[in-house]
């Protein structure tokens, strides 16, 4: 799905359902219900949202009597904390005014967000008062944990931190026994009596204790105020909350049990009353990405929230989208649409950035600005394993260890072999779509030079050893 200089191309029935699920009754007894949009990367998942809820005057008519505020969840950090997507992300996207005609604040957000962050100074002083960060070998792990910036307040929902410390103990073994006493100091500081006991507030025990349950209450008790209000004339302008998370699959280690034990229980107990809507933008379906669906908490979720899950699962484009939107955007030939429909397998991503190349030639601008498109919803680390993989001619569990030698091979496989929109329809061999490829190259050699050539250098190794193993 995308937009074409002259307007919407295909999906209208998508838009349609959306539309509705978006203005239909709530059907759970509390007003809160679920909208998942799934489907692979590039298909156009939030373009579709973006479309309904801004774009469309057909669609905009049949859920305008909602009146929502709409906030939303992206995970744009690397390591993304359930603390900052809500003090941080969702805060800060919001773009109206309130009922009464001021700023919307998120009063509650803004003081918790104040009190992590001094929890967090005092944090990282005690741990370096306590830890030999002298050493060569303990300061690289100390300087992970200050990057992260969670000392012991969101371990346990930040697997970022486990992947970074195992990847760090993996890299430097000789150093494990002094890594690990390190980090046993390191959580013993925070058990000391009163540690924190001289900051006067009572936030500061439940930030340790239960910060999702305080990130809920303070976020409600925020829409509760926000909600409630009026302008001058009594009237309200907005009534109901529409809380979007995209890209759910980057941080759904942190927001799933967030969401069904800690917000929508929260919700529930509010003494004002207003509908919610929670639109999940993710790759997998919600009754796979989430436990609470299917999965083993399931029960527990059905038992405090009978309300129904909609699901709108998307694909490529059909054949006559596809060349439906080739023709929009003054692609003449019947032959070149067909020849560009198979080579992007009629993702619309890659549609939308192969026919907005000039003449075909991809310039340094034009390889920038597809790289970036591609490559927008993937991780850091996706994007590191892209620009190797873009140079080997079949990616499989013998080259990929040629290509990113300090990396787990299962891990990259699995994800190369799930990302259907990077892949090259056509080629035998397990390879990335020949024109991300060629951004991709591109990209890596204007930027850097030498990093290309080795990349060259070790896909060509890789193959020859492909070779021999073939034999």
């Amino acid at each position: 799905m995308t937009t074409s200089n002259t307007g919407w191309v295909g999906r209208q029935d998508y838009v349609t359902k959306l539309a509705k699920l978006l203005g239909d009754k709530h059907n759970d007894d509390r007003g809160i219900k679920i909208i998942s949009i799934s489907g692979p990367g590039g298909c156009g998942k939030s373009l579709l949202f973006n479309h309904v809820f801004y774009d469309d005057p057909q669609a905009l008519e049949l859920f305008r009597d909602q009146k929502y505020l709409k906030l939303t969840a992206t995970g744009t950090e690397k390591f993304p904390s359930l603390a900052n997507l809500f003090t941080r992300e969702i805060v800060t996207s919001v773009s109206r005014k309130g009922n009464d005609g001021k700023p919307i604040q998120f009063t509650n957000l803004q003081k918790l967000k104040q009190n992590i962050q001094k929890m967090n100074q005092l944090a990282e002083e005690q741990v370096r008062g306590s830890l030999n960060t002298s050493s060569s070998e303990l300061t690289p792990l100390f300087d992970v944990l200050v990057k992260l910036g969670i000392f012991g307040i969101e371990v346990a929902t930040n697997k970022g931190v486990a992947s970074a410390i195992e990847k760090y103990v993996e890299q430097k073994p000789a150093a494990i026994a002094e890594i690990i006493n390190s980090i046993k100091k390191y959580a013993r500081v925070f058990e000391k009596k009163g540690f924190f006991g001289f900051l006067e507030n009572s936030q500061y025990p439940r930030i340790r204790s239960d910060l999702p349950g305080l990130i809920a209450e303070s976020f409600v008790a925020d829409i509760n105020s926000i909600l409630e209000r009026k302008d001058e004339n009594g009237n309200k302008n907005i009534t109901n909350l529409l809380l979007v998370f995209d890209n759910f699959e980057k941080y759904v280690d942190v927001i799933d049990k967030f969401i069904f034990e800690k917000l929508i229980p929260e919700i529930r107990r509010s003494s004002y009353q207003w509908y919610t809507t929670i639109v999940i933008i993710g790759r997998d379906q919600l009754a796979f990405s989430s436990k609470y669906i299917k999965g083993e908490a399931s029960k527990n979720f059905h038992a405090l929230f009978n309300s129904a899950t909609s699901e709108i699962l998307l694909e490529a484009f059909t054949p006559e989208e596809a060349d439906k939107f080739l023709i929009e955007r003054g692609v003449e030939s019947k032959e070149a649409r067909k020849k560009i429909c198979v080579e992007t397998s009629m993702f619309p991503f890659l549609l939308n950035a192969v026919v907005s190349l000039s003449n075909g030639h991809m310039s340094a601008e034009a390889a920038d600005a597809f790289y970036e498109r591609t490559c927008y919803w993937l991780t850091s680390q996706q994007k590191q394993w892209i620009k190797a993989l873009a140079f080997l001619d079949n990616i499989n569990v013998d080259t990929i260890p040629f290509m990113l030698p300090g990396d787990n091979v299962e891990e990259v496989w699995n994800w190369f072999s799930r990302e259907k929109s990077i892949r090259d329809p056509d080629s035998e061999a397990p390879v990335i779509n020949k024109f991300v490829r060629a951004a991709v190259q591109a990209v890596v050699e204007n930027y850097k030079p030498s990093l290309a050539k080795d990349y060259r250098e070790k896909a060509e190794s890789a193959m020859a050893k492909l070779q021999k193993l073939k034999k």
